[in-house]
Formats: structure tokens, sequence, C-alpha cells
């Protein structure tokens, strides 16, 4: 029942990984903001839905020894190339000296992180040319109720994994419930908080009218 599978660095909502990043043209890149990364190999956009604005995604082709592409969120086109077309642009992680990325394609933004956070800046590269090793977890998208293959989908995964590896399966949508759980939360504590200065601003208000003289 698996349509496509996708292994990647870090999962939405799990983790995220970052590094220094370096424009040509820019003093500081991480004063404009927190930058993550997904590395990741081709299938990753199809299987998450992610749609590809312009460009193209990361290709089998981009493999160690090509040259090294990098696939940006719009937002993040947008916020380091304003007013200009992204595409082949380059920039560099880790190091100045490091080989340049060259932009290939951009992505619609997406939510990797919090629900209530405001920037979308993320960038995906491949994982062969990043890291050279497997990533740290795999994303499937299956037909039918992820719910229900959960549990028959880790037991095929857990008979090839090697050594004392357990594997762990969780459907998207419940790591998506879990970051909305704790958004909800802070929510209502705001809502308290309002109603209780509301309270508070009400009580001043009758106060003032009780001791102010009459023009």
């Amino acid at each position: 029942g698996v349509e496509s599978a996708a292994w990647m660095s870090s999962a939405p909502f799990v983790s995220t990984s970052s590094t220094r990043l370096y424009v040509l043209g820019i003093d500081s890149v991480d004063a404009l903001g927190s930058f993550s990364y997904q590395a990741t190999t081709p299938d990753y956009f199809r299987t998450m839905g992610t749609r590809i604005l312009r460009g193209r995604p990361l290709m089998p082709e981009d493999r160690a020894g090509a040259p090294n592409a990098a696939v940006v969120s719009e937002s993040m086109a947008r916020t380091l190339w304003p007013g200009q077309d992204a595409l082949g642009k380059c920039f560099r992680m880790r190091e100045a000296t490091a080989p340049c990325l060259t932009v290939v394609g951009i992505a619609e933004d997406m939510v990797q992180r919090d629900l209530a956070g405001t920037q979308r800046l993320h960038y995906y590269v491949s994982i062969d040319q990043y890291t050279r090793t497997w990533g740290n977890g795999l994303v499937l998208r299956v037909r039918g109720d992820p719910a229900v293959k959960a549990e028959s989908i880790r037991k095929a995964l857990q008979r090839v994994m090697p050594g004392t590896s357990y594997v762990i399966v969780q459907p998207l949508s419940e790591i998506v419930a879990d970051a909305q759980r704790s958004w909800r939360l802070g929510a209502k504590m705001f809502v308290a908080f309002g109603f209780l200065a509301l309270v508070v601003a009400s009580i001043g208000s009758a106060i003032k009218t009780v001791i102010l003289p009459r023009a």
C-alpha cells in the first residue's frame, strides 16, 4: 500500500536541522531569520505533497559528484533575493568557502517547526550530496488509513533493521495533533489571561468612576 517514500534528515514537528549560510552580498544571513534545511531523497516532495512552484524538485541525478543542487521555499527566495529570480542563485552551507549550492527549484512554504511560527525559511538538499549516508527518518505515503497500516509497516521495517535498532512508525496526523495540543493549551491560557485582564480593567474603570469628581 506504499505509494511513495523518501529518506529525510529531520521529521516535521519532531526535529529540525540548521547551519550557518553564506550568500554573496549579504553580510549576515542569520540576521534575516532562522533557516532550516531538509536533507532528503528526490521523492520527498511527492510524498509530503509539497508543490514545486518554479523550477524543478531534487532529482536522482543530484547525486554525489554532480553539481550541488537545492530547492528553497518561496519565503526563503524572497528573503535572500528580494525582487530577483532565485533560480540559479548560489548559497553556501557551513562555511563561506564551501561548494556552491545552486537553487534549482522554488517550493511552496510549508510548516516545519510549529504551527504558530510565522517564518517559512526552509531549503532542501540532496541527502546523497550533503551527508552521503541514510537519513534519520523515512516518510511514506500510503493508500488508505495510515493509522491502520502503521503497525504492519513497523513490523516490515523492523525485520530489515540492522542490530538492535527499534522502528517507530507514527501517522503525520498524530504528530500534528501533538503540536496542536500545546498550541491549543497556549491559546486557552491566553484567553483566560485576556478575560482576567478584562475583569481587572472593568474593576479599575468602576473605581475611577467612583473617585473622580464630576465635571
